[in-house]
């Protein structure tokens, strides 16, 4: 061991969470006529205003960095705990009274996690080669909520599909999926819901969690490899066992709306003479829900760089004017190994760059 220092830490920050604004009522503009002119009226909006406080987020951090092999070898390791309370979130209201959101202090939500780096300088000298990877593991709970009612994600409309798709809940990660689990087709080829309750119909009392959009890990891996003046440098990064709902797949199946078939659709759909079929029955009064059908596995391995460079030798040249000069040529997501069957499963709500994916 040639070096090692240990660390711990605390800290207290705040947050008001939300964009400005929002939690107030603000006027909404409109036209009316009064005798024989337009005039311009202001109303009360639909967002109900509170008595707010700010988040509060609170952390600890213990972790150590260590040196072996004269610094050849490097890690670092952190653990941590980290709970918000006061947690800011919108909340849906009964329609009774006027108003059909406001926001509130809802809860408190704890994340704890390990987080590993490891680098190496695997050769000195006229070969020059390093290594760095990285690891991260995060588990995230609710730990409470206002008066312990769940709290329902945005509502999702697909133009075949209107519900919500993840909720808050004491007990749970963050943002689990939720909606009802597929048990099959019906003898029409009607997509056939389990019913959990056991009461005979399916209601909203037979949904349950379908799905995690937080990975079990994360991790990335560098390498720089060099020798007389040239550089090859390699990043991959990824996640691991996290899961995606695809709204792709949800917008795309035809339910009840008449329209055209993905070609894997056409091809796999059910018929009186393939009743185990990939996709209900071809039909403009078909129905559906927010269901498991969609969730997939989120997990993928990307190459984030490749770039192979050469470092002129700028020091014999004798100008003074310039230290530095490099010639390179990169590419930047060249390929992505993930089971998710759309674009991107690096992808956020709102959608993301469509990249070259490879199916694992």
């Amino acid at each position: 061991m040639s070096d090692l220092k240990l660390r711990a830490s605390y800290g207290a920050t705040g947050s008001t969470a939300v964009t400005p604004y929002q939690t107030l009522n603000q006027l909404s503009s409109g036209y009316t006529i009064f005798g024989d002119a337009l005039n311009t009226t202001y109303a009360p909006s639909t967002v109900l205003p509170g008595r707010l406080k700010w988040e509060t987020t609170n952390e600890w951090d213990a972790g150590v960095d260590a040196g072996f092999l004269n610094n050849r070898l490097r890690l670092t390791a952190d653990v941590y705990v980290k709970k918000t309370k006061n947690l800011l979130n919108r909340v849906t209201l009964p329609s009774s009274m006027g108003y059909t959101t406001t926001y509130q202090n809802v809860g408190e939500i704890q994340n704890k996690g390990l987080e590993i780096g490891v680098e190496s300088d695997i050769f000195k000298g006229p070969v020059k080669w390093t290594i760095a990877g990285n690891i991260s593991f995060n588990r995230n709970k609710v730990v409470k909520l206002y008066q312990h009612q769940d709290i329902y994600g945005g509502t999702i409309y697909t133009g075949s599909l209107s519900d919500f798709v993840n909720l808050l809940r004491e007990g749970q990660p963050f943002g689990v999926f939720y909606g009802y689990k597929e048990n099959g087709y019906t003898a029409k080829g009607d997509i056939q819901y389990a019913d959990l309750n056991k009461d005979g119909k399916i209601t909203p009392d037979d949904k349950t969690y379908i799905g995690n959009p937080n990975p079990k890990f994360t991790y990335g891996l560098s390498s720089v490899l060099g020798y007389k003046g040239f550089e090859l440098t390699v990043f991959v990064q990824g996640t691991q066992g996290n899961d995606i709902y695809d709204l792709n797949m949800a917008s795309s199946l035809d339910l009840g709306m008449g329209l055209n078939l993905t070609q894997d659709q056409f091809n796999h759909h059910w018929t009186p003479t393939n009743t185990n079929a990939k996709y209900p029955k071809v039909s403009r009064s078909l129905s559906g829900n927010i269901s498991n059908r969609f969730v997939e596995n989120g997990s993928y391995l990307r190459f984030r760089n490749i770039q192979l460079a050469y470092n002129l030798p700028v020091s014999n040249w004798r100008v003074g004017w310039c230290r530095s000069l490099q010639l390179y040529a990169s590419g930047q997501n060249l390929i992505t190994l993930t089971k998710y069957s759309w674009y991107d499963p690096d992808i956020n709500t709102y959608g993301g760059s469509k990249l070259r994916t490879c199916r694992g």
